[in-house]
């Protein structure tokens, strides 16, 4: 790929400074610091963000100019604000005081006995409550001085500029006063008394108010609507409905229809004492029936109610969900028939249609029915609710159905495109995740369509062919495009035709990162503005001005904060670099071919005091595809057995080696031995790799992985398997703790066989490790907990008895509170712990643990750790 503007302002400077450095340790954990909380003044001239973690000074906010040199730095800050006039950052101390910095002088107002305090959004109001006995709040404009107090408030809400709902109540009387309050003219109206107001929800110009309410003299709730300008609230009487279950209120764009929700609670008759308590399983049920017993039985309607001719329709019904609501008089519902989602590919009852449906008089339109669930996720309203679009399986392209003919017309023909996205390529799936629609132009005249590697241009009469804007580029040198900022929903979204959009790419091959604008109209290759070897994360704009704060990182420069308005410079605002006092990591990327003929990668941690001519121990981790984290920062911290502590390991003299796997259908612990297996190779070629001492570590997938290697290879001294499957054959027919089949991961999706167990039954058999458990000459340390919905807790200790049966050397620990990971900070440290010793031992050579060698008995759980070293001579 050749790029001729190559950012020059961004330099991940690093000092390969070794001497007197410290290896990482458990003691930085938690103390780390870093960046966080970025936030621009309105006028985009000021902004703010968090250090944490810092080692003698803890946590401080900075506020400063974006140009210039004026800057504030404050401790013991808790949720900064700037006003709405970019003239002042509000913030609450420590203690109970709101203060109010004015920016750039530096001058304070404080505001004592402070309980709690709110800024409405883009408004110069600001909204506190005093911890005074008289309960009071009070309302303050920040641009003019305007000052109100009201007494005995217990709680409001703030719906834009000048409009607040107050709620008022005497401690000597259970009733809430309902204050309309328009700030900006100085005017306050009681609208309601009552008890227990709720629900509340404004229209969108805030003309117009739902609540609800209940009445302890009343059996049933009340519904009550409130006009800007009247004199109070009305009862909104919807005859035919139980008030009580109605949930889940919203406008609609004109303001004049009402969405909500009705639960019907389900009866569930009293069991009969003379009949047995059995749980009848059948073959017809749409549901199993342990996942009947689990779900909920409610019965949930969608209506609109039109709130001036107070017509009702129903839109929606049990076992149907509203896909999108637009600013258009119509709506997408898909339509299941009680089946389970993952049983689409048997269960007639688990596919699904697609209506649209009118939020006029509740007609119906069949677009498509029969269709796997994973399809319904493409279907998408254009913005004027003109066409539904969406993917179809059978001509592997874009269709859109025009709302007003009910025809359907391909708009992709003959385009021999991939639409997927790159997760999931080597999926079971016929259907695989879309990379989506990036939007409209308006009046629905074109749909901007993601492939893998390009944009198209779409036109929903197919009357012109789809282009290319990005002319091919992406699919030649392996780029991916997304919208930045991303406006991509499932609601779509208006694309300007007259402004080139901005993209930002990825590089698959390098996984550079960087961004290009291109036409939304003609096909042109990209025009380039910055390319960096680093990851850009959580972009953050003005609200009035074009100017953007990225977090910008690497492998061996901490996350840190810089400032661009074009996308070609970029200036570093922040420079938080914890990791140069410490032996810190290189990252590279490695390539070589697997037995199978492919081209794979993999990344190579390496210490930074690295030295060719010591050899290394090192450990293999891996989970799918995992080298789009080449340029990530990898800050220490305890492993919860989803990860591993990259940045400690390589810091104590470790190597790290994650590889990408490409999988075969039907052969996915084969397609991981060998590229596994074929990195060791690779690797050996190198006399600084310590071929004796190379360890792995797997978790869910990867944990399955590692059980297949060990029971195939000879190559580790040690492993590690978190959450792995080792009994296909038992796991295809078991349940999910919320009484599901597992039939559909090892089918269609994870497991990849792409058939059932009765058609290939090898293949079950082949990709079960349990079988070969004799073979084991690995050491190894499982974890598998009993709260695991992801993997069942019985193959772990399937695996860890058939080991000890066979006289293997094997620990398994279990997790009271742990469930496919693990789940709190005491349980991530005992992992952490353990693993370390684990390797320790078996790949560094350091005396072991007692819990290795002599175990703890249960009698002994949560009392004894083990943790000491067993300096005897006892080894496991």
């Amino acid at each position: 790929m050749k790029i001729s503007l190559i950012i020059t302002v961004l330099a991940f400077a690093y000092v390969h400074a070794f001497a007197q450095k410290s290896v990482i340790d458990t003691s930085v954990y938690g103390k780390w610091a870093s960046v966080g909380g970025i936030q621009f003044s309105n006028n985009g001239q000021y902004l703010s963000y968090e250090i944490n973690g810092q080692p003698l000074k803890g946590s401080t906010t900075v506020v400063k100019a974006t140009t210039g040199n004026w800057e504030k730095e404050f401790t013991n800050v808790h949720h900064g604000s700037f006003s709405e006039d970019s003239r002042q950052f509000i913030y609450k101390t420590g203690k109970d005081s709101l203060c109010l910095l004015t920016l750039g002088s530096g001058e304070l107002k404080y505001i004592t006995h402070i309980k709690t305090w709110q800024m409405a959004e883009n408004s110069p109001w600001l909204h506190y409550r005093l911890d005074t006995p008289k309960n009071q709040m009070v309302t303050y404009n920040t641009v003019t001085g305007q000052q109100r107090s009201f007494d005995n408030t217990i709680n409001y809400q703030f719906f834009s500029a000048g409009l607040a709902i107050l709620f008022r109540q005497d401690k000597t009387d259970q009733q809430v006063t309902m204050l309309w309050a328009d700030l900006s003219k100085d005017e306050t109206r009681t609208i309601w008394q009552g008890e227990s107001p709720g629900d509340l929800v404004f229209n969108i110009d805030g003309t117009k108010l739902i609540f609800s309410s209940a009445d302890s003299s009343k059996t049933k709730k009340q519904l009550w609507l409130y006009r800007k300008g009247e004199s109070a609230a009305v009862t909104l009487k919807i005859d035919t409905l139980d008030i009580d279950h109605l949930s889940n209120f919203s406008f609609d764009h004109t303001g004049n229809k009402l969405f909500f929700s009705v639960t019907e609670p389900a009866t569930k008759p009293n069991p009969h004492p003379a009949l047995a308590s059995v749980d009848i399983y059948s073959y017809k049920d749409a549901k199993l029936q342990s996942e009947q017993l689990l779900q909920n039985q409610n019965h949930t309607f969608t209506y609109v109610y039109n709130i001036t001719t107070r017509q009702m329709i129903r839109l929606a019904g049990p076992n149907e969900e509203i896909k999108s609501v637009l600013d258009c008089d119509w709506l997408l519902v898909e339509q299941n028939n009680g089946g389970n989602d993952e049983e689409w590919n048997w269960n007639k009852k688990s596919l699904r249609s697609i209506y649209l449906v009118s939020i006029i008089d509740g007609s119906r339109k069949l677009i498509t029915e029969n269709i796997p669930e994973p399809v319904c996720e493409s279907y998408q309203l254009s913005p004027s609710g003109k066409y539904v679009v969406y993917y179809d399986l059978k001509v592997k392209g874009y269709l859109t159905y025009n709302t007003v003919t009910g025809k359907v017309h391909d708009i992709t023909p003959g385009e021999k495109v991939n639409w997927a996205s790159d997760f999931g390529e080597d999926n079971a799936l016929p259907y695989r995740s879309l990379a989506g629609i990036l939007g409209w132009t308006p009046n629905d005249q074109a749909v901007l369509i993601r492939s893998r590697y390009d944009i198209f241009r779409a036109y929903p009469e197919d009357k012109i062919p789809p282009i290319d804007l990005t002319n091919g580029y992406g699919l030649k040198h392996h780029l991916s495009f997304k919208l930045y900022p991303d406006i991509s929903s499932p609601s779509g979204n208006m694309i300007d035709p007259e402004k080139r959009l901005l993209m930002r790419f990825t590089n698959e091959d390098n996984k550079s990162e960087g961004f290009c604008k291109i036409s939304p109209t003609q096909p042109k290759d990209p025009e380039f503005l910055s390319v960096f070897p680093g990851m850009f994360w959580n972009p953050v704009k003005s609200r009035d001005t074009a100017i953007y704060a990225l977090d910008i990182r690497s492998e061996q420069s901490a996350p840190n904060y810089y400032l661009t308005s074009d996308f070609k410079k970029f200036i570093q605002i922040t420079d938080v670099q914890p990791q140069k006092s410490y032996n810190w990591l290189t990252a590279e990327l490695v390539r070589w071919r697997t037995p199978d003929g492919i081209r794979t990668q993999g990344i190579l941690y390496k210490p930074e005091n690295f030295d060719p001519k010591k050899k290394y121990p090192v450990i293999f981790f891996y989970y799918e595809k995992i080298t789009g984290q080449l340029h990530n920062f990898l800050a220490p911290q305890y492993a919860d057995g989803q990860r591993i502590d990259i940045a400690t390991y390589v810091s104590n003299g470790y190597l790290v080696f994650l590889p990408d796997i490409h999988y075969k259908m039907g052969h996915p612990m084969k397609s991981a031995c060998n590229t596994i297996t074929s990195a060791v190779n690779y690797l050996k070629r190198y006399r600084w790799v310590d071929t004796h001492k190379m360890g792995l570590m797997g978790h869910s997938f990867g944990g399955s992985e590692t059980n297949y290697i060990i029971t195939h290879s000879h190559l580790f001294a040690a492993a590690i398997s978190a959450s792995g499957v080792d009994d296909w054959v038992s796991a295809y027919n078991s349940l999910r703790l919320n009484g599901t089949s597992r039939q559909s991961y090892y089918e269609l999706i994870q497991g990849r066989i792409a058939a059932t167990i009765w058609q290939r039954p090898d293949l079950y058999l082949e990709n079960s490790p349990i079988f070969k458990s004799d073979k084991v000459t690995t050491p190894v340390l499982i974890m598998a907990n009993k709260k695991d919905d992801a993997v069942p807790y019985e193959q772990g200790f399937e695996f860890f008895t058939a080991l000890r049966r066979l006289g293997k050397k094997a620990w398994m620990l279990q997790y009271d509170n742990g469930g496919h990971g693990l789940e709190n900070d005491t349980d991530n440290k005992d992992f952490t712990l353990r693993s370390r010793q684990f390797f320790d031992y078996y790949l560094v050579g350091k005396m072991p643990p007692k819990w290795l060698t002599e175990g703890i008995p249960a009698t002994r759980k949560q009392i004894d750790s083990g943790y000491e070293l067993d300096t005897s001579g006892e080894r496991p």
